[in-house]
């Protein structure tokens, strides 16, 4: 060998006992994915049932936990997922105590590694009647800081879908009981509304000096009374919204002015606010007909009445060029919009809910 080779050789064997030796100091536990089930040493030991018994929204149908590591390994989505009645005797380890009033710990979303929408491991409660976001358990993106490997081999792989679901459907889902088919909270559910219609009034404004009250405050009055009359819980929920209308791209510098679309083109507005009522409306399935008959008409005298003319028109005498650069189309008000005088009332529409759930059918299918 010549005396070139023999130096690129012992060069070589330096670079790699400097590497072996940067993984060793640097690396942690895992040596960066080299072990990747290494965990640090100093982690608190728990059992999953003391994860469950924190649960305080309603029945825990599973545990389930996501590891990226096995993401793609042999088919294995990362998701698993372990019944109740698996949990005795299952341990997990992490860093740190199993605390709920630890707002980084429990009730907020997974962190996401990587810019990736899951975490490196993680291990939750499913909480099908959770009455709020977040969940309860725990996510890190640091493999060393958990130890759910005793967790995932006492679990089933599963897969994670999301889809959108109407009320029907969310129900006959539920109807199925299948332990290998579990469900995250859904927003807004359980409730008896599948139903939902938006009745919308045309739009009214006030200057901006103006007093409290007068036809404005009277419109509002009467379409809350209204609003509370037509409410009847648990078949037709209602709620009565004001808006002002804003843009929401505009230059900081113009705070009161409001792009505005004429046949002439486009001009800023001042001095004025425009805002829309409507009444938001959520229907039980018994209660469609009643919900689609709900009628407001009765509010447009009112409604006329806080469509002073004159202060449109002062408005308009006024009107600047428009040259706001920041302001984009659809925050652009149209004078078609304002001068609507009808109800826009369409029927009501069938709600569609947001589901996550996880299958570990399909995995046990494919094996």
């Amino acid at each position: 060998m010549s005396t070139a080779l023999r130096i690129a050789a012992v060069f070589a064997a330096l670079c790699a006992g400097v590497f072996l030796a940067a993984l060793l100091v640097f690396g942690g536990p895992n040596y960066y994915g080299l072990r990747p089930h290494a965990v640090d040493s100093d982690l608190e030991t728990h059992d999953v049932r003391d994860l469950t018994a924190l649960a305080q929204y309603g029945r825990v149908t599973g545990v389930l936990t996501y590891d990226a590591w096995y993401k793609g390994r042999d088919g294995a989505t990362g998701w698993f997922l372990l019944r109740p009645e698996q949990t005795e005797g299952v341990g997990f380890k992490v860093n740190g105590a199993l605390d709920p009033t630890i707002a980084r710990v429990f009730g907020a979303a997974p962190r996401r590694c990587k810019n990736t929408p899951h975490p490196e491991k993680m291990i939750r409660a499913i909480e099908p009647a959770r009455a709020q976001s977040g969940f309860l358990g725990r996510s890190t993106c640091r493999r060393s800081k958990m130890d759910i490997a005793e967790v995932i081999a006492a679990s089933t792989p599963a897969l994670r879908h999301n889809d959108f679901m109407t009320h029907a459907e969310l129900a006959r889902f539920d109807a199925q009981n299948d332990p290998l088919v579990l469900r995250e909270h859904v927003n807004l559910w359980p409730t008896p509304y599948a139903y939902h219609r938006t009745i919308s009034l045309p739009i009214v404004w006030e200057a901006l000096n103006d007093s409290y009250g007068g036809p404005f405050e009277t419109l509002k009055d009467s379409a809350s009374s209204l609003a509370d009359a037509l409410h009847r819980d648990g078949f037709v929920g209602v709620r009565l919204m004001a808006q002002d209308w804003r843009p929401r791209h505009i230059s900081d510098a113009l705070p009161d002015h409001l792009p505005f679309v004429r046949d002439s083109g486009t001009v800023m507005l001042s001095g004025i606010r425009f805002t829309r009522f409507y009444f938001t409306m959520l229907c039980a399935p018994e209660a469609r007909e009643a919900c689609d008959a709900v009628d407001v008409s009765e509010l447009l005298p009112e409604v006329m009445a806080a469509r002073n003319p004159d202060t449109l028109a002062t408005v308009l005498s006024s009107q600047t060029t428009y040259d706001d650069s920041h302001a984009v189309q659809r925050d652009i008000l149209r004078e078609a919009s304002v001068t609507r005088e009808g109800i826009l009332s369409p029927t009501s529409a069938e709600r569609r809910f947001d589901v996550v759930w996880y299958d570990a059918r399909e995995v046990l299918a494919s094996e």
